[in-house]
């Protein structure tokens, strides 16, 4: 990989590097001292190093408010195992410290969604609207999760990579202005495919996997990004549109959807 090409990458002496592929501390260290002589490194962390993220995981409540940079990290490490596919080691905390020393700048992102976005977040409305199915099992939905679009993300990595000097080794949130409950990103989605869906409630123990995000949950994520948007001048706008109508062109969605017929079964009502 990178490492083996060293000479070639020293000789073309890049004087910035975005980090968005490092998952474990041995994914920077591997390569790292190839750019000792950047004047910046944009490191793409996540929010899920913050204790409210294991909470929420959990079903427990540790935090009531927005989460800032300054709310508690967590003191678990590699508490989320299977989060990346075949990485059993992941761990942002450990990608931010072995980063330290250099001249990096840490944007700690939220869920991203967006075209090409492999997790399909928008799945579970767009793969039913696509089926012809507009009648979605659905728990409470109230659950409240901050997210950015791709589009804002680089948009914030841009301004990171320009940032003065005095940037460098701070950390940044990267979310949107605006938390929806998932009731409201659901119908968000829907109305950027330009259609309608109806929410019918039904118990949370009856819910297909897909979408167990509209359960009942205690523990909120939302993330204030209030520091990007001061020190960075960096302004991120919702595309939620742009990104259902990507992924009903692009995804290869869900064609069985048994486990709905059976939720709606026990429907209580519309929502």
């Amino acid at each position: 990989g990178l490492a083996r090409a060293a000479a070639a990458v020293r000789a073309f002496a890049p004087q910035a590097v975005v980090d968005v592929t490092a998952m474990t501390a041995t994914d920077v260290t591997a390569v790292a001292p190839v750019f000792a002589d950047c004047a910046r490194i944009v490191v793409i962390s996540s929010c899920d190093v913050y204790e409210a993220y294991r909470e929420y995981r959990a079903g427990v409540l540790v935090q009531s408010g927005v989460i800032t940079e300054t709310s508690p990290v967590r003191t678990v490490r590699h508490a989320f195992a299977h989060a990346v596919p075949g990485c059993p080691r992941y761990e942002k905390l450990d990608v931010e410290d072995a980063w330290r020393g250099y001249p990096a700048i840490f944007l700690r992102s939220t869920a991203v969604y967006g075209p090409h976005d492999y997790l399909r977040r928008e799945s579970f409305v767009v793969d039913r609207v696509a089926a012809g199915r507009h009648d979605i099992p659905f728990g409470p939905g109230t659950l409240r999760y901050t997210r950015i679009s791709a589009t804002a993300l680089a948009a914030c990595v841009r301004l990171a990579l320009t940032a003065d000097s005095a940037m460098v080794g701070q950390v940044f949130n990267v979310a949107e202005t605006e938390t929806a409950t998932v009731t409201e990103w659901a119908h968000a989605i829907a109305a950027g495919l330009g259609t309608t869906i109806r929410l019918i409630r039904v118990p949370d123990e009856v819910l297909p996997a897909d979408l167990a995000i509209s359960a009942a949950h205690r523990q909120h994520l939302v993330i204030s990004a209030h520091k990007a948007r001061q020190s960075l001048d960096w302004h991120p706008n919702p595309d939620v549109a742009t990104s259902a109508r990507w992924h009903a062109r692009h995804g290869a969605g869900r064609t069985d959807f048994t486990a709905d017929d059976h939720a709606l079964a026990n429907a209580r009502e519309a929502i």
